[in-house]
């Protein structure tokens, strides 16, 4: 009706004022939020502004500080002074930072590799042996070289540099020909050619050694030279003056050293191919003279069976097979003992020992031989059955399935029958037990 129109529409004109209002209020206070914030920025260019004077100000007073220090003749020495030192300092930082970096990357790049010393001492160590070889070898053909130049010089009538070159090439040719019979060997070839031809080129270093070492002066032969103006003599060769048997030993030495090391070398890859025998237990003086059948049966024993490397070895294998002689000529027994090597609890299947046999030669037996083995009978001992009311001890034959290791339930067993039955067979004494009877 018309009360309720009114209503409705003095409901909605509210409504549509607090709506206005609303949103001048917002406005208002949106208004008011700008005006805040360009009111705080101005007040922060104000204060840059400030700033910025401030220091323009300080730049004008440093500015002007400079020009009068600038004007001043003594301002002027101290500060070329000072920046002379200054830029002294710099240098010296940077080169100081320079260090420290290539010091840095040294570190960095020696991180986990060995040093200098460790280096030197890793090859020592492996050099050594070399070292060893190379010395006591090159030191007599060095002495063998200044003979053979003063055999150029003297009998051949070289120049110095040629007499160099002629020693030279005489022993880097004997060393080149002794290299050839190590390659040889090497490969598996006897080389006896490299190796004759090596001794040929060392004799012949001798002799030429020893004729230029061997000369001696005539008596009375000594004359004066007028064209040369020197003193003349005549001097014959061939003989066996010391200097000439030393020279001629140098070249000598210096190839049996070769052939000893040589010879070392080779056997020694042979042995480790198999193509050489190990070397064999060694036998002490007083062990031959105190048991010297003992020492003699070890020795043979060595040489005949490979397992025998060690002196002990040997000695108790040649004890054993004394032992076995002796007991083949008196008679004494071989007895086989059976000693378990582990306990058991039970004595079932599954606690079968290990075992080892030993041969024992100190028990006394029967001075005969001992006893042959009875042939096998067959139908000699006829199977009787057992007493009707007795069960087996036994349990049931298991015929499939898993096998059992642990020999099932324990059992209790049971007496046997009071007599003796036809399968009780009567044994031979033997050394450790005496006859049987019946009980």
């Amino acid at each position: 009706t018309a009360a309720e129109d009114a209503d409705r529409l003095a409901r909605t004109a509210r409504e549509e004022a607090d709506r206005i209002l609303a949103a001048a209020r917002a406005e208002r206070d949106a208004e008011l939020e700008e005006a805040e914030e360009a009111l705080a920025r101005a007040r922060v260019r104000e204060a840059d502004a400030e700033v910025t004077l401030k220091a323009a100000d300080d730049m004008v007073a440093e500015a002007a500080a400079r020009m009068k220090r600038a004007t001043d003749r003594t301002e002027r020495a101290l500060e070329r002074k000072r920046l002379r030192f200054q830029a002294k300092g710099e240098r010296r930082d940077a080169k100081e930072a320079r260090k420290a970096k290539a010091r840095e990357l040294r570190a960095a790049s020696r991180a986990g590799k060995p040093t200098v010393t460790d280096r030197v001492k890793q090859f020592v160590k492996v050099n050594a042996e070399r070292l060893m070889v190379i010395g006591p070898i090159t030191a007599p053909m060095a002495v063998a070289w200044t003979g053979q130049a003063g055999f150029a010089e003297d009998i051949l009538g070289w120049v110095v540099p040629f007499t160099i070159l002629f020693a030279a090439a005489w022993e880097l040719s004997t060393a080149f020909v002794g290299w050839m019979y190590h390659q040889a060997r090497q490969g598996g070839d006897a080389g006896t050619l490299y190796r004759v031809s090596t001794w040929v080129f060392a004799l012949g270093a001798a002799v030429m050694n020893f004729w230029h070492a061997s000369g001696q002066p005539v008596a009375g032969s000594r004359v004066w030279d007028a064209k040369k103006e020197i003193w003349t003599e005549q001097i014959t060769y061939w003989h066996f003056t010391p200097k000439a048997v030393a020279f001629a030993a140098m070249s000598i030495v210096g190839m049996v050293l070769w052939e000893l090391y040589a010879s070392l070398i080779h056997r020694r890859k042979l042995r480790e191919d198999g193509k050489v025998a190990k070397a064999r237990p060694s036998i002490g003086a007083v062990r031959w003279f105190r048991y010297p059948v003992h020492s003699f049966t070890a020795w043979s024993l060595a040489i005949t069976d490979p397992r025998l490397t060690t002196l002990d070895r040997a000695w108790t294998a040649a004890g054993a097979q004394l032992a076995d002689r002796k007991a083949v000529r008196t008679g004494l027994a071989l007895q086989r003992l059976v000693v378990p090597r582990i306990g058991a609890d039970d004595h079932g299947p599954a606690a079968i020992p290990t075992v080892l046999t030993l041969t024992r030669t100190d028990r006394n037996g029967p001075l005969e031989s001992p006893a042959p083995v009875r042939p096998v009978q067959h139908g000699g001992y006829p199977v009787r059955s057992g007493p009707a009311d007795r069960k087996a001890v036994h349990g049931p034959v298991r015929t499939a399935g898993a096998t059992d290791r642990t020999g099932g339930p324990a059992l209790a067993l049971e007496a046997g029958p009071a007599g003796r039955q036809g399968a009780d067979l009567p044994t031979g004494p033997g050394p450790d037990r005496g006859p049987r009877t019946d009980r």
